[in-house]
C-alpha cells in the first residue's frame, strides 16, 4: 500500500510513504499469512541485505554544496542536518552575495547552491538574479524563512529550481535537494497549484525583472534609495554617462518613462518579500 518500513538490526519501524523518499527499491518477497514477526523480520533482512549490495545503492557520488547564508550557526546546522542523507558531501560556505559570486567563480564543480534571500548584498530578488546570471548550469535552491505564495512564485519564475522553508525538517530538506540534484524542481506541496495561478500583473513584473542585467539591478537599487546619478556613479565607480545609459536601457526594458514608475514596480515585489 505504499508504506515504507525500516529494518535496522531486526527492529522494524515505519518510516513513511514512498512519496516522501527519493530512492526506492521494490522487493518481491513471499511471507505466509500466519508467519510470526520473527520470521517476517528474517525474510525482510535477507531481502534488504541483497538490495544494499546493488551497485546503484552503493556507488559513492561526491556532491558539492554551496551554502550561502549570513548566519554561521545556520550554515553549520544545515551541514550537520544533511550529512546523514548524502554518502559524500563537500561544503563551500559564503556569508554575503559578494562571497557567493566569488565562490561560484572559484569552484566551477559546484552541484547545487543553497541560497538565502536576505544575506548582505542580496536584496531579495537581486541576489537571486545575480547568482543565476553567474551559474546558468548550476541549480539554485532558495532556503529562506520567508514562506508565502508570492515569494515562491517570484523565486521559481526568476529561475530557481527549488524553494525550501527553513522550518522544514532535515529529512524533508534532503528530499527536496535530492530531487533538484536529479534534475527536478521542488516547492512545498501547498504552493503547487498556486504556481500556475499567479496574478497576471505579478508575472508581468517578474518577467520584466528577468530582462535586466545585474548592473541594471544595482542601479535600480540605488534609485530606490533616492540617489542621484552622480551619487550612483560614485558608488558603482563608473561615469555619470554610464549611469544615464543604464537608466535609459531600464526605461526601455520596463516600458516606463520615469524613475517613480521604476520604484513603484519594484516596491510591488519588495512588499512580497
Amino acid at each position: 500500500n505504499g508504506t515504507v518500513w525500516h529494518v535496522p538490526n531486526g527492529q522494524v519501524s515505519r518510516v513513511g510513504n514512498l512519496s516522501q523518499l527519493w530512492s526506492v527499491a521494490v522487493i518481491d518477497i513471499d511471507v505466509a499469512y500466519d508467519s510470526d514477526l520473527a520470521e517476517v523480520r528474517s525474510i525482510l533482512q535477507e531481502a534488504v541485505s541483497e538490495v544494499c549490495t546493488r551497485e546503484e545503492f552503493t556507488e559513492s557520488v561526491v556532491s558539492t554544496f554551496l551554502i550561502a547564508d549570513d548566519h554561521p550557526l545556520f550554515r553549520e546546522a544545515l551541514q550537520a542536518a544533511l550529512l546523514p542523507f548524502f554518502n559524500d558531501m563537500e561544503i563551500i560556505e559564503a556569508d554575503s552575495l559578494h562571497n557567493t559570486i566569488s565562490a561560484i567563480k572559484k569552484h566551477p564543480d559546484i552541484d547545487v547552491i543553497l541560497l538565502d534571500l536576505t544575506m548582505p548584498g542580496a536584496d531579495h530578488y537581486y541576489g537571486l538574479t545575480a547568482v543565476l546570471d553567474k551559474c546558468a548550469n548550476i541549480p539554485v535552491v532558495v532556503i529562506t524563512a520567508t514562506d508565502n505564495e508570492e515569494s515562491v512564485n517570484i523565486a521559481m519564475h526568476l529561475g530557481a529550481k527549488g524553494f525550501i522553508p527553513k522550518s522544514y525538517t532535515s529529512r524533508k530538506m534532503a528530499h527536496a535537494i535530492m530531487n533538484v540534484l536529479n534534475g527536478g524542481t521542488f516547492i512545498p506541496d501547498r504552493y503547487i497549484d498556486a504556481i500556475s495561478s499567479t496574478h497576471p500583473e505579478m508575472l508581468t513584473a517578474i518577467e520584466l525583472v528577468k530582462e535586466l542585467t545585474p548592473k541594471q539591478l544595482l542601479v535600480i537599487k540605488c534609485l530606490k534609495q533616492g540617489k542621484k546619478n552622480k551619487e550612483i556613479a560614485g558608488e558603482l565607480c563608473v561615469t555619470e554617462a554610464t549611469i544615464k545609459a543604464h537608466i535609459s536601457a531600464i526605461f526601455k526594458k520596463l516600458n516606463v518613462t520615469s524613475r517613480t514608475q521604476i520604484v513603484l514596480l519594484f516596491e510591488k515585489l519588495d512588499t512580497v518579500n
